[in-house]
């Protein structure tokens, strides 16, 4: 009896080790596909949402006389733009390249 037991154990970790170099395997190859979907991406034009920051230097009050102007709007150092691709997916624009968000399920 107790030798049925240990062939069960010895059976455990190699069937574990087999199912990890099988798993392995599998994630190796969805990794190497990195599939071409630039087609997929918005067309020129498309309406876009942007978000712009301004994270350069503070700009400085200009003094007029007895007023003190500050600016309201600094000047933009960083812009994102989103917009729907053809493939019903949310894209972001990134300097000039268009980059599919991906999304885990």
């Amino acid at each position: 009896m107790e030798q049925r037991r240990n062939f069960l154990k010895g059976a455990g970790i190699i069937g574990a080790f087999a199912v990890g170099v099988a798993s392995y395997r599998q994630v190796k190859e969805v990794a190497n596909e990195h599939k071409d979907i630039s087609h997929l991406a918005p067309p020129e034009g498309a309406p876009t949402i942007q978000f712009t920051g301004a994270y350069g230097e503070k700009p400085k009050p200009q003094s007029n006389g007895n007023f003190i102007f500050a600016p309201m709007n600094p000047e933009t150092t960083h812009k994102v733009s989103m917009t729907v691709g053809k493939d019903n997916r949310l894209w972001m624009k990134i300097g000039d390249e268009w980059h599919r968000v991906a999304i885990e399920s």
